[in-house]
């Protein structure tokens, strides 16, 4: 086999589209895809012919685990290059589900995200501040947890903790403007 023939069998794996396919958010998975090809076909092809050798599907567990590395981890060139840039912007989008008018608000702010973005930082302001800050630091100054924790001394699951119930908060007690 050659490297063409392994790409191919990789591109083309059930357990390989499947892995692909289950990538959340569901906007980066073509991305996802593209950059994966990248990744293995800069790799050697006596490397993958070596990993294929040795069963039958080792080449797919092999890819399947370069995926879910580099979708997951917040260190992995695919997090820095796609995720991180996309994180507020997207964090933003996740709020605009139920959503209220006030006429106040409308007359003082421009856009329907300069509302939003208004009564998040207004809740914001009424929670202890130390979940107050960890949450703008990650969603407003793109952060990663890893860089938050290493700031505040705290472990990298409290500031993921703190960062997922402020979340659910913010849904619980926030509502949104939508224009309509």
């Amino acid at each position: 086999m050659n490297k063409e023939q392994l790409t191919n069998l990789i591109i083309n794996s059930p357990s390989i589209n499947a892995t692909l396919n289950n990538l959340n958010p569901e906007y980066l998975r073509d991305e996802m895809k593209q950059y994966f090809l990248l990744l293995i076909l800069e790799k050697p092809e006596e490397e993958l012919l070596a990993i294929y050798n040795k069963c039958n599907t080792c080449l797919e567990h092999y890819a399947g685990s370069i995926i879910k590395l580099q979708f997951k981890s917040s260190t992995s060139p695919f997090f820095k290059q796609y995720r991180q840039e996309n994180r507020a912007q997207n964090a933003k989008e996740q709020y605009y589900d139920l959503l209220t008018i006030d006429t106040t608000e409308v007359a003082t702010a421009h856009t329907e995200e300069e509302i939003n973005i208004k009564r998040i930082k207004q809740y914001l302001d009424s929670i202890p501040p130390k979940k107050s800050i960890i949450f703008s630091e990650y969603y407003f100054k793109g952060k990663t947890l890893k860089e938050i924790a290493k700031k505040y001394k705290m472990k990298y699951t409290t500031v993921r903790s703190i960062i997922k119930t402020t979340e659910q908060l913010l849904r619980d007690n926030v509502t949104y403007y939508t224009g309509e």
